[in-house]
């Protein structure tokens, strides 16, 4: 008996992935997923329950997510920064290497995760 659960706790477990962002929907609904991109006015987001799925932009109150973002803002600014829920409905903070920036989430208009050594990583010009 004493073997078998020493086995059981000490074989691999296969990794379950924690959903890491939040999107507060414009209903109020906190939707637990993993931020992906924005694109054409869509939020793309991974969700355990129901797979990839697109929100109209208009239809976010908030976003978070601690994983790392390039975001391009409509007069042609880039910053690469962490979601940051800033508490405020339609505005999005990101955390810029430790510097806090807050826009106006009407402000953004692309979103791309980070791929470290990805040609996004160095999407800069």
């Amino acid at each position: 008996m004493l073997a078998l659960l020493a086995f059981m706790f000490l074989s691999p477990q296969p990794a379950i992935a924690q959903r890491t962002g939040t999107v507060v929907l414009l209903n109020g609904d906190p939707l637990t997923c993993d931020v992906r991109e924005l694109e054409r006015n869509r939020l793309r987001v991974s969700t355990d329950s129901i797979g990839s799925v697109r929100i109209d932009w208009d239809d976010v109150l908030r976003v978070s997510s601690p994983e790392a973002f390039i975001i391009e803002l409509i007069d042609g600014r880039r910053i690469r920064g962490s979601l940051v829920d800033s508490g405020v409905d339609r505005v999005l903070k990101v955390d810029a290497a430790g510097e806090s920036i807050t826009l106006d989430m009407g402000e953004v208009v692309r979103i791309d995760e980070v791929m470290e050594g990805a040609i996004t990583d160095r999407w800069d010009g």
